[in-house]
C-alpha cells in the first residue's frame, strides 16, 4: 500500500511537471499588491481567451461571479493593496457583435467573445476615519508605487490632471480627477485613474491590451479606405 501511495505521488508530480498550466491557476495568488512578475503574466495572458476558459487558467471558479449588463463579470474576490480592498471585473466582448464591421485591423487579436479588459477598483468613502484628502494619498501612494514596479508613465504629456510631471516627480497640484498610464508589457496599458468628490474617492487601475484601446479611440470614427 506505501509503495502504490508512493507510485501515485510520483505520477502525479509528473504531471504537474508537464502542465504548468495546472499550477498557474492556483498559484495566482496572494491578492495583494499591484500585478507583477509571472503574477502579471498570468493575468495579461488571459486577454483574447474566453471567459470560461481563462477562469479556469486563473483557477477561479464560475460561481459567484456576478454579471453585469455589457459583459462585466465581477469576481467573487477582492484584492488588497495598501489596505484598500480592490474588486476585480473581466469586461467580455459581446459575441454577437461585428466589430470587423469598420475594418479594423485586429492584427491577430481574438475578440469574439473574449476577455478584453481587467479592471481593479477601490471605492473610498470619506468618514472620521478617512477625509478625502487622505483617501487621495493613498491613491497617489499606489501610483508611486507603480511608477517603481512598471517604470516611467507612458501617458501623453499635454494631459494635465497627471500625478507626475514630465521628469517623473510628483506635481502636488490637485485636481477632482487624475489619470497616469503604463506601458506594463508590449502590448497591454494599465491606466491608473483616480476621481475625487466630497463624498470620497474612486480609483481604477485598468489593464487593457492596446489594439482595443486602439479601436476604442478610433474603430468606429476612423475613414477606412
Amino acid at each position: 500500500m506505501k509503495k502504490r501511495l508512493l507510485n501515485s505521488l510520483s505520477l502525479l508530480l509528473m504531471v504537474l511537471m508537464l502542465f504548468p498550466g495546472c499550477q498557474q491557476g492556483t498559484a495566482q495568488t496572494s491578492q495583494t499588491g499591484l500585478w507583477r512578475d509571472k503574477e502579471l503574466e498570468l493575468y495579461l495572458s488571459q486577454f483574447g481567451v474566453p471567459l470560461e476558459q481563462s477562469l479556469e487558467n486563473l483557477g477561479i471558479s464560475k460561481d459567484g461571479l456576478t454579471e453585469g449588463n455589457h459583459g462585466e463579470w465581477i469576481l467573487p474576490q477582492s484584492r488588497e493593496m495598501d489596505g484598500m480592498e480592490f474588486s476585480q471585473m473581466l469586461s467580455v466582448f459581446d459575441k454577437n457583435s461585428d466589430y470587423d464591421d469598420e475594418g479594423f485591423d485586429w492584427k491577430g487579436f481574438n475578440h469574439d467573445g473574449t476577455i478584453y479588459r481587467i479592471d481593479l477598483t477601490y471605492l473610498g468613502r470619506a468618514d472620521e476615519g478617512n477625509t478625502v484628502d487622505q483617501l487621495l494619498e493613498k491613491g497617489i501612494a499606489l501610483a508611486v508605487q507603480a511608477k517603481e514596479l512598471y517604470g516611467t508613465p507612458s501617458t501623453y504629456p499635454g494631459l494635465e490632471q497627471r500625478i507626475f510631471d514630465d521628469e517623473g516627480n510628483l506635481k502636488g497640484e490637485k485636481y477632482s480627477s487624475y489619470k497616469e498610464e503604463w506601458q506594463v508589457s508590449e502590448d497591454v496599458t494599465m491606466e491608473l485613474s483616480i476621481y475625487c468628490d466630497s463624498q470620497g474617492m474612486m480609483l481604477r487601475l485598468t489593464y487593457i491590451p492596446d489594439i482595443v484601446q486602439e479601436y476604442a479611440l478610433f474603430g468606429r470614427t476612423r475613414d477606412i479606405k
